[in-house]
């Protein structure tokens, strides 16, 4: 009888191979500290859940807009993230003041001080002259502050000039008495380099691997570049790497090939060899997919959008995006995915309408379980009844909640936990099967001119099946 038993149990665990272990391709997991290629998004304001959200995505970087620079600074790298802080240059908003302000502060055009109630294209912003008091009295201290945080970085934003300008009196003075052998065009050029290289060199001074990372304002054309004097290839000297802005773009468009071409552009055209980033926000699939899969072939930061890194029953494996369900009588909560192991881990809560268990089914890609897929409730082994298609396994199982008001669920793969690769996989998969086979004899019955003998069903005739397959209480 044992030696019987012991042949099936070695044709189920055949048989459950041939059908579930798919081969899978090496995959390379963890944070990376390289500025390319990385995938990076934006923070707006201190919120831990999305902060681990973005850590179990995959993020490498989060640029940070918001107050509490210290605290959120310290719980992006507790949870393996770089991080940069949000400086803006020479632009402030309409709400913006200073105690030491005037106008003279603001650059000119030779008709208008470039201030509220001014408006422009972008609205009525300040527009600050880099020679005016401005930069040693508020934006090198918030540049000093920012770094002395522990940061990794700063992102600087509005470095450019309002078209003509600056004519100011700081500027022209400068112009005078410092440059006098240089055009308007060079000088204005000059007027935002320098102000560059002072900001790189304080940072460096603070924390040499601080890089600075400086945006191109969505400025790409030569002609734009003269007009706003904002040149990226002639700031390589005093920035670490730049972004590449793209606004003014559909998220749900299929303009995103623009985005590598513009970038192409920039690198061969204007001689950009420093780092790049690029921002270009999209809420497809296909735009993402296609962005992160070339930001690894031509070697550049993604600026995804956060909207799209949040979206729900979203998990970005390899760089692709692969989506996932999870239904449950149970309230679900506290989803997380395990890079690392290639674990789906979440937690099932008891309601007030259950009493000892809950049941749960989730659909989850074939991509994420390294091996044969597995269920553990509360880091234990569970049956679970499993169908599958092209691309996502189903499995339904029950959660007891014992003496707990919650169960920890995680589904993974035979390989991801090697100490249960060999009594595990052989529980899970005589259970998948005895499960499948019930269901398949139940369907044949009346059909079948012959009698049909049902499997073992009973909890002792379950129990003999675990012993013989060598499961060990101490799983």
């Amino acid at each position: 009888m044992r030696l019987r038993i012991a042949l099936i149990t070695f044709t189920i665990l055949v048989v459950t191979s041939t059908l579930l272990d798919e081969p899978t391709a090496p995959q390379t997991f963890g944070e990376t500290t390289e500025i390319v290629p990385s995938t990076i998004v934006s923070l707006y304001q201190s919120n831990l859940t999305e902060i681990k959200t973005y850590r179990w995505q995959g993020v490498d970087w989060i640029v940070y807009y918001g107050g509490n620079q210290q605290e959120v600074v310290n719980t992006i790298h507790s949870e393996g993230m770089k991080v940069l802080l949000y400086v803006t240059a020479y632009q402030q908003g309409p709400g913006w003041s200073h105690p030491k302000f005037s106008q003279n502060w603001t650059q000119f055009d030779g008709t208008n001080y470039i201030m509220p109630p001014y408006t422009d294209q972008w609205g009525g912003f300040y527009r600050l002259s880099p020679y005016s008091p401005y930069t040693d009295l508020v934006l090198l201290p918030s540049v000093e502050a920012a770094v002395r945080t522990g940061a990794d970085g700063i992102f600087l934003d509005s470095l450019l000039l309002h078209p003509d300008a600056d004519k100011g009196p700081y500027a022209m003075n400068a112009w005078s008495n410092q440059y006098s052998g240089l055009s308007f065009q060079d000088f204005r050029e000059r007027s935002l380099h320098d102000s560059l290289k002072r900001i790189y060199n304080l940072i460096k001074g603070i924390n040499p691997s601080a890089i600075l990372t400086v945006n191109n304002n969505n400025i790409f054309a030569a002609s734009d570049r003269l007009r706003y004097a904002s040149s990226i290839e002639k700031w390589q000297d005093a920035s670490d790497g730049f972004l590449l802005e793209i606004v003014g773009v559909d998220p749900y468009g299929d303009d995103f090939q623009i985005a590598a071409n513009l970038l192409l552009q920039e690198r061969n055209a204007f001689g950009v060899t420093k780092p790049l980033w690029l921002l270009y926000y999209s809420l497809k699939d296909k735009s993402f997919e296609y962005l992160a899969a070339k930001s690894i072939e031509l070697n550049y930061g993604f600026w995804a959008y956060n909207k799209y890194i949040l979206k729900p029953n979203l998990i970005i494996y390899n760089k692709i995006p692969a989506y996932y369900s999870i239904r449950s009588n149970a309230t679900i909560k506290d989803f997380e995915f395990d890079r690392a192991r290639r674990l789906i881990n979440f937690t099932t809560s008891r309601s007030s309408t259950l009493t000892k268990a809950c049941w749960v089914e989730t659909v989850v890609p074939k991509a994420m379980p390294d091996g044969p897929p597995l269920v553990f409730v509360d880091e234990g082994p569970v049956a679970f009844d499993l169908h599958s298609n092209q691309t996502h396994y189903t499995m339904k199982f029950n959660a007891s909640f014992s003496q707990s008001n919650s169960c920890s669920v995680s589904i993974g793969g035979a390989n991801t936990i090697p100490e249960y690769s060999n009594h595990l996989v052989l529980l899970a998969a005589t259970m998948v099967i005895l499960t499948t086979s019930l269901k398949i004899l139940k369907k044949r019955r009346s059909s079948s001119p012959y009698p049909v003998c049902e499997p073992a069903t009973s909890r002792d005739e379950l129990e003999a099946t675990r012993r013989a397959v060598g499961h060990h209480s101490s799983l």
